[in-house]
């Protein structure tokens, strides 16, 4: 039993290696965070609909919806986007990848405080595909509540395009669906995941004998 702990926190650690060291490379992405336009631009607890947004092209929807606090915070940086802006709208960026080589790609998801299930529907897409959904209820004390997810897939092409939804079947809906740090890079070549391993397994162990010592 304990040599099967031992395993599945080995296979917990390279996972977690693999996703740590791709987060730690340089962002596929452009304003990945939603940080431009600036919150100087912007004003500190306020919010901009735009027709342009640096890096992002709109799928559907008429407006990007830059929030600066207002309602809730921001996962991470000053800022994050709000997929219902005067309507429901889905935004999307094209990147240059390898065929072949595995990408993960990460983003941050927080329901709209004091909203529903419905209003907070997000979708995931590679290529136009949906990969992944998530929902999630508003809090009842104004506070945002953000959850960071990954995906990993394998590039088909030089290209490949990545997009983010409002599902909300209401079109007209023009509150919930916050996203942040959304962000995209290649998995690292083996030596940089041992890197991150080795530092996770020694860090556990040294743990453990911390433990026993204590125990002793």
């Amino acid at each position: 039993m304990q040599k099967n702990i031992i395993l599945a926190a080995f296979a917990a650690t390279a996972m977690l290696a693999t996703m740590g060291a791709a987060r730690a490379e340089a962002n596929l992405l452009i304003n990945g965070n939603f940080e431009a336009p600036t919150t100087s631009e912007l004003g500190p607890n306020s919010y901009v609909q735009t027709d342009t947004l640096n890096g992002w092209t709109l799928t559907y929807g008429s407006k990007f919806e830059t929030m600066s606090g207002v309602v809730g915070q921001p996962y991470e940086g000053n800022q994050f986007l709000e997929l219902a802006s005067t309507t429901t709208s889905g935004i999307q960026q094209t990147v240059d990848t390898v065929a072949g080589k595995t990408y993960v790609l990460g983003y941050a998801f927080s329901a709209r405080p004091g909203t529903s299930f419905q209003e907070n529907d997000l979708g995931i897409f590679v290529n136009n595909l949906m990969v992944q959904e998530k929902h999630a209820v508003g809090s009842s004390n104004g506070a945002s509540n953000w959850k960071y997810f990954t995906y990993a897939f394998t590039a088909t092409g030089d290209k490949t395009t990545i997009g983010f939804g409002d599902l909300n079947p209401n079109s007209s809906s023009s509150l919930g669906t916050y996203i942040d740090a959304t962000h995209l890079s290649a998995v690292p070549e083996p030596s940089s995941v041992a890197a991150f391993m080795i530092g996770g397994l020694a860090l556990g162990a040294l743990a453990l004998r911390r433990r026993k010592s204590v125990a002793a």
